[in-house]
């Protein structure tokens, strides 16, 4: 997977479309300069924004395989776009994730990304 690559695309989309957004997982944990093996993207998003979110990852060519009231997937046939998770924020302590959420440099600060790590 490409992360620089992917996340430069989505990160911009999902500013334009205002959707709510934190980087996490192993990814995420790798902006706070732990490093953790990893092979695909974790972000916690509003779940008022997954019909936003389906259209950004169709835009790419990602398929939907998986989704709950809790957590979407998306996988692409394509070996850089790789897989990336969704997980819903709407109870109370995930919303104030999202709500703490601040931008982070990532790629030598190519990008910056926001994450409610700290």
């Amino acid at each position: 997977m490409d992360f620089e690559k992917i996340l430069k695309l989505l990160i911009a989309d999902f500013n334009k479309e205002e959707i709510r957004y934190a980087l996490i997982g192993g990814f995420g944990m790798g902006l706070l300069g732990v490093a953790r093996a990893t092979i695909d993207l974790d972000f916690l998003i509003a779940r008022e924004d997954i019909p936003k979110i389906d259209i950004v990852m169709k835009k790419y060519g990602y398929r939907r395989v998986f989704h709950s009231e809790n957590v979407s997937q998306y996988n692409s046939d394509i070996g850089v776009f790789g897989s990336i998770d969704f997980l819903h924020a709407f109870r109370v302590h995930s919303l104030n994730m999202l709500d703490r959420a601040q931008e982070k440099n990532a790629f030598g600060g190519k990008l910056t990304v926001k994450s409610p790590l700290s």
